[in-house]
């Protein structure tokens, strides 16, 4: 009876406790049940979205293969007609060259009289008066052969050829920028051109600097009469007749002229040695003078002499006598 009591007592005491117990696992297992799904879910979601982005890449993939097929379909094209473009473009040369022809010779004997008229143009007095006249021929002579002239510029350039030969037999008068013999430009002074020889400017004679494209004042002048003339024909009325010293090669024969020393140039090149010699041959000019007087005013006297019967000392012949 004692025991059964004290069994009573102790489950009593006990009871709490496993209920207790029991409301604490569950709650454990409910905590770790929702974590359960919650991970599931997670994953869930991780597996959906891989397979999303697989399904996404696999069709990039396929776009990205298609695109690369279509890429090669379209290179195998342009191939295929760059090929025909090259063959098509051959058998077009080959034409071209055919019906070239004479052409062909043609255009290069056009180049070579370009090339030729450009350097006579640009040596000319006359571009003085017409300056940009090469400009035409200078683009004929560096094309390629396969620009061929025009109707048009072959016509231009006989032109440019027959003003040169008419222009070549002309005396006339314009204004043109001119450097004098100081290097200074002058502009707008009144020239004189002699054909394509000479070309003066207030009695100044000038030659054409082809490189400068400019007329320059000789630094050193003829002599005066050739001066003088320069200033009669600028000053001549139209129509009228004056001389005129005229350098037909083109200022070869003027330069020569300008260079030449004149007496005193020459008397300083001789230096000691070419004083000597003048002042000998003066003396012996003198002496040659004085006996010449001599002589003619001796044979005076024997002329007289001879007319005379008496004999007169002061001659030759008067003494023999």
């Amino acid at each position: 009876m004692k025991n059964t009591r004290i069994l009573m007592i102790a489950l009593g005491l006990l009871l709490p406790l496993t209920v207790a117990a029991q409301e604490t696992l569950d709650e454990l297992f409910n905590q770790v049940q929702r974590a359960v799904d919650a991970e599931a879910r997670v994953d869930q979601q991780r597996l959906q979205q891989f397979r999303q982005e697989r399904a996404r890449q696999q069709q990039l993939l396929q776009e990205a293969r298609a695109e690369l097929r279509a890429q090669e379909q379209r290179s195998d094209r342009l191939n295929t007609a760059f090929d025909d473009n090259e063959r098509q473009l051959a058998e077009l040369s080959t034409t071209l060259d055919e019906r070239m022809g004479n052409l062909g010779e043609l255009f290069g004997v056009v180049r070579q009289v370009a090339g030729d008229i450009r350097a006579a143009l640009d040596d000319s007095m006359v571009s003085a008066q017409y300056p940009g006249r090469s400009e035409l021929y200078e683009d004929l002579a560096e094309r390629r052969d396969t620009e061929l002239p025009s109707a048009t510029e072959l016509r231009q350039m006989w032109a440019g050829m027959v003003q040169e030969i008419a222009e070549s037999g002309k005396v006339v008068e314009f204004t043109a920028d001119v450097n004098n013999a100081d290097g200074q430009r002058e502009q707008g002074k009144r020239v004189v051109r002699v054909g394509v020889f000479n070309a003066v400017s207030d009695g100044q004679f000038l030659q054409w600097d082809s490189k400068m494209g400019l007329l320059q004042e000789l630094p050193r002048q003829p002599a005066g009469r050739f001066r003088a003339m320069a200033r009669d024909l600028q000053g001549a009325a139209p129509g009228s007749v004056e001389e005129m010293a005229v350098d037909f090669t083109r200022g070869n024969i003027l330069a020569q002229v300008v260079r030449a020393p004149d007496l005193r140039e020459r008397m300083r090149q001789g230096g000691t040695v070419g004083m000597i010699i003048i002042v000998i041959g003066a003396f012996g000019l003198l002496f040659s003078i004085w006996k010449g007087i001599m002589l003619f005013l001796r044979g005076n006297a024997i002329k007289r002499q001879i007319g005379k019967t008496g004999a007169n000392k002061n001659n030759a012949l008067g003494r023999v006598l």
